[in-house]
């Protein structure tokens, strides 16, 4: 099971995302502790009674490795207490992932050739009032110049989930759900360069239905 998920979410991606509810690093400690190119694996994860698929380090996978087992190879940048944490992204890999967002900002936008991925972490001094936004917003504009960061596109927790801040580019997860992940996903051209496209996924528990409810939002394609 574990390496057909791997596949559908390589071929469906943004689809598989608006239908199947995913848990990014769990736990942490089935994560690499740091940021760069690894490989990963998705399997089911029980939560509160209900299934889920979780992505995890592929050396955590429960699932005996065989020469046919399929991996995801992806950037990836966790998220540190108290700090702003950031990766620069090109054509390394296809995907990218990030720790998921409590509270915390994530921004991104043109370097270069490259992308460049923010984590601001939810757990300033501070952080859930409302100065907390603009501190959040600050601390991510320092890792931009100021061109950049006018390019850039984020998500916030101090917007609705789903509709438009305040800030130009921004978004919000904020609202009912259970969790909020940010996936990546390149796609190559037959002519000109790769894109990436930017999706991001809340999850709700639904008592009546007895399952997890995803829902998929795109933030932005570069």
């Amino acid at each position: 099971m574990s390496d057909g998920q791997n596949k559908r979410f390589k071929s469906e991606k943004d689809v598989y995302l608006a239908a199947q509810p995913v848990t990014v690093g769990f736990l942490e400690a089935t994560m690499p502790d740091q940021s760069g190119i690894f490989n990963f694996d998705i399997q089911p994860r029980t939560m509160n009674g209900l299934t889920v698929m979780e992505i995890l380090g592929f050396d955590e996978r429960t699932k005996a490795v065989t020469w046919k087992s399929s991996r995801i190879s992806a950037y990836w940048l966790p998220w540190k207490s108290e700090d702003t944490v950031s990766l620069d992204i090109a054509n390394g890999a296809d995907y990218f992932f990030t720790s998921e967002l409590n509270g915390c900002q994530f921004r991104i936008a043109p370097v270069g050739n490259q992308l460049r991925i923010v984590h601001v972490a939810g757990n300033y001094q501070g952080s859930a009032t409302a100065q907390g936004s603009l501190d959040r917003n600050r601390y991510a504009r320092q890792e931009f110049t100021q061109a950049q960061y006018r390019r850039s596109r984020a998500l916030t927790s101090t917007t609705p989930i789903g509709q438009r801040s305040r800030f130009p580019g921004t978004r919000g997860y904020d609202g009912p759900h259970a969790w909020t992940n940010v996936f990546g996903f390149r796609r190559t051209q037959f002519f000109g360069p790769s894109t990436w496209h930017v999706w991001y996924q809340t999850v709700q528990r639904d008592d009546n239905a007895g399952r997890y409810v995803a829902a998929a939002y795109r933030l932005g394609v570069f």
